[in-house]
């Protein structure tokens, strides 16, 4: 099951005002199932601003078939970064997409848009467009929304989400490609939903459970693991070169 949302329609998902959801360093990502490409941006997971700061997100530009992530301050929003892939998004299958933010890096290397889709492992794509900055503020008590913004405007999505998430950090490729199709509570994870339960929507792991503004139950779920199948742990480690998975805090992130 997931939640399906309507294109520029009212659905959200509201999971309250956390300030620590959203870090500076951050992985941020969901498997969507977009039904249409024929529109402008529309949210996947969003931080609403609070006057001109601290403003963050992921979403898609469904027109071009990009995905977009950004995290800005100062007004109008013109310092931070801002990311749109290339055209990768395709309508009606279920894809994995993820952002690497770096709020206190000005390069641009330091940001990274990833993409996989079905039983594709994710692995980054290339950018339409690019902007690097310090985009790093205080971060204050605003909601945290899927699907909407939260006033449920003209940037609803067109299609499902399942697994939105909040990475604190920088995963490795290979730490990604492990939690795309195997979600569950990591080291850094700040922020994990399930969708499609009825009533609240609840979350493993940061913030209140999710509040539903119209969006609705719907059958689909992109391939993955069971959530209740645990992470493989080991005796040793190899980071690189050996041939192992990588180890953090004792728990390796191999694809299982």
């Amino acid at each position: 099951m997931a939640l399906r949302f309507t294109l520029n329609g009212s659905q959200r998902v509201d999971y309250g005002t956390a300030v620590g959801l959203f870090p500076d360093t951050c992985l941020i990502g969901a498997w969507i199932y977009p039904t249409t490409l024929d529109s402008t941006y529309q949210v996947v997971l969003e931080k609403t601003p609070s006057g001109y700061s601290d403003y963050r997100g992921l979403g898609i530009n469904a027109s071009t078939g990009t995905i977009s992530a950004f995290m800005r301050r100062g007004a109008p929003f013109d310092t931070g970064i801002d990311m749109q892939s290339a055209a990768v998004l395709i309508a009606n299958r279920w894809q994995f997409i993820a952002a690497q933010l770096d709020a206190a890096s000005a390069e641009d290397l330091e940001q990274q848009i990833y993409y996989g889709l079905e039983r594709n492992p994710a692995a980054e794509v290339s950018y339409l467009s690019q902007t690097a900055g310090t985009g790093s503020t205080t971060p204050v008590a605003t909601p945290l929304t899927v699907g909407n913004n939260i006033g449920g405007g003209a940037e609803g999505f067109p299609g499902l989400i399942q697994y939105p998430f909040v990475i604190e950090g920088r995963p490795s490729l290979k730490e990604i490609v492990d939690f795309q199709f195997n979600p569950r509570i990591v080291p850094g994870l700040k922020f994990l939903s399930i969708l499609g339960r009825p009533g609240v929507q609840p979350v493993l792991a940061g913030g209140t459970h999710g509040t539903v503004t119209g969006a609705v139950m719907a059958k689909g779920e992109p391939p993955i693991l069971p959530l209740s199948r645990p992470a493989k742990r080991y005796s040793f480690a190899s980071v690189s070169g050996g041939g192992g998975p990588a180890k953090r805090d004792g728990m390796f992130f191999g694809v299982m």
